[in-house]
């Protein structure tokens, strides 16, 4: 697997995690509204870190299945 083919993978294994648990998707598709319709940059800023948050719980979910044989 080349590097790029890799990336692609991880990206879509974190796509998948964050799609997985219905509760957090609901989330995240709140937030992306909520920074969309943002009527400040801070409130913008503010749904944009909670989405950070839900991609890092993604990003742990997906690194401990790959050490986990």
């Amino acid at each position: 697997m080349t590097e790029a083919e890799a990336l692609r993978a991880y990206r879509r294994d974190v796509f998948a995690a964050l799609r997985r648990d219905p509760e957090r998707a609901r989330r995240l598709h709140a937030l992306e509204a909520a920074v969309a319709e943002a009527p400040s940059i801070e409130d913008a800023r503010r749904a944009s870190a909670e989405i950070g948050t839900l991609l890092d719980a993604a990003r742990r979910q997906v690194a401990r299945r790959e050490v986990t044989p």
